[in-house]
């Protein structure tokens, strides 16, 4: 088993300012609506392997949604002790992860290819997202401090030596350009993934009055998280999921987008952050209204009008 180093959180004083807008951009619920990119993940092997193993994925889809994006709102706005204590949890728990799958494929949650690649697909499937929902480009500088910003909130996950993530940006699209050339396949996982994306099963989390709604809605909600998810991922993950696309999909993409954009861009934050983001951002202005009121010294202050003498 490859070990996990332990590292250390960037010092916020002098990260704080380059992390700011990648910060606030993750806190966005909208980056969910691309966040489907990561079905690449069921493309490799071991993890298809894994899944069926599990069998989570199919069993429960929704619960297990939920519980990554919980997972990924501590990691990233949590408390330092909640964060350590998720790291710990995760992996604690990935050491069970281990076997042989169908067809005699081995698989282990910590074999540092694999493990690596889970935590820069879903950077990947944020990055993608970045462009069609603020409309700005990345640029190298960009695109390096929001790596080292994922990095930061995933440090307690990384793995030591030789198994350690790539340092730069370029050396993370290259590491994952690697890993879908050469590595990822044409599973059934990835078509049970894509079924379940398309025809979702009825979320227990609502009231089941709505459920025949659901009969409707579903696939239309499933349709657009491919379009928008499948239009800004890698050409060749999207050949592999078996989502056929063409120029109707292209065209729903930009409109999508353009209407994802306007929201992200004009509604409150309140609207559309998620719930501990959004605690986080009222916590850094109600603190920064308090700094406000202090004394910038304890020195007697000067009477006005007569002599200091």
């Amino acid at each position: 088993m490859a070990a996990v180093a332990e590292v250390p959180r960037v010092d916020a004083s002098v990260d704080a300012a380059r992390f700011e807008k990648f910060k606030w951009f993750t806190a966005s619920a909208f980056t969910g609506l691309y966040f489907f990119g990561v079905y690449d993940q069921a493309a490799l092997p071991p993890v298809a392997a894994a899944i069926d193993w599990t069998g989570r994925f199919r069993d429960d889809p929704w619960g297990r949604a939920l519980r990554t994006g919980v997972v990924d709102q501590i990691l990233l706005y949590g408390d330092e002790a909640d964060r350590q204590a998720q790291f710990e949890r995760l992996r604690r728990l990935h050491r069970d992860v281990k076997g042989i799958g169908r067809n005699g494929q081995k698989f282990h949650a910590y074999e540092p290819d694999v493990w690596n690649f889970i935590i820069v697909s879903a950077f990947m499937a944020l990055r993608n997202s970045y462009e069609p929902i603020t409309g700005e480009r990345l640029t190298p500088q960009d695109g390096q401090d929001f790596w080292d910003y994922w990095r930061q909130g995933s440090a307690g996950l990384e793995l030591s030596g030789n198994g350690a993530l790539p340092t730069t940006y370029d050396g993370a699209c290259a590491f994952y350009e690697r890993m879908v050339q050469t590595r990822l396949e044409e599973t059934p996982e990835i078509k049970q993934a894509m079924d379940l994306l398309l025809h979702s099963p009825y979320p227990d989390v609502l009231p089941r009055a709505f459920s025949p709604l659901w009969l409707i809605a579903g696939p239309v909600v499933g349709h657009v998280f491919a379009v928008l998810s499948f239009g800004a991922a890698h050409d060749r993950v999207r050949e592999l999921t078996g989502f056929r696309w063409n120029w109707r999909h292209d065209l729903e993409f930009t409109v999508l987008t353009r209407g994802v954009r306007l929201a992200y861009r004009y509604l409150p934050k309140r609207f559309h952050y998620t719930p501990m983001a959004y605690n986080r951002l009222q916590y850094q202005r109600m603190a920064a209204s308090y700094l406000e009121v202090g004394l910038s010294s304890f020195q007697p202050a000067e009477k006005q009008g007569k002599c200091p003498f």
